[in-house]
């Protein structure tokens, strides 16, 4: 806890925000894959570029188009989304089979 406090209290928050924001996602993709009954990686993949599409695409798109990025970063920001949904649904499928059997 002791490297808590050398964090100014606005990075502390928003790195909590972060954490709990992740979680929430978590559960949001296992109910998804749950309730649709996917049941093969492919499926999961195919959510997890469904949330990506609804989720990073539009911030991805006025990045590049309106706020004029550097197309590197987009290139990073949409990795790491890719990451984000479509990694996560795919994880989630093996958690989701794990705990099914």
């Amino acid at each position: 806890m002791d490297h808590l406090l050398s964090l100014p209290v606005y990075r502390y928050i928003s790195l909590t925000l972060f954490h709990a924001d992740f979680h929430v996602q978590t559960y949001a993709v296992a109910a998804l894959i749950q309730l649709t009954e996917t049941v093969s990686y492919k499926g999961a993949a195919s959510l997890g570029a469904l949330v990506f599409a609804a989720q990073t695409l539009p911030s991805l798109v006025t990045s590049l188009f309106y706020e004029k990025r550097p197309s590197a970063y987009v290139g990073v920001r949409a990795a790491s989304g890719l990451l984000q949904t479509v990694g996560l649904a795919v994880i989630s499928q093996l958690n989701v089979a794990r705990t099914m059997y």
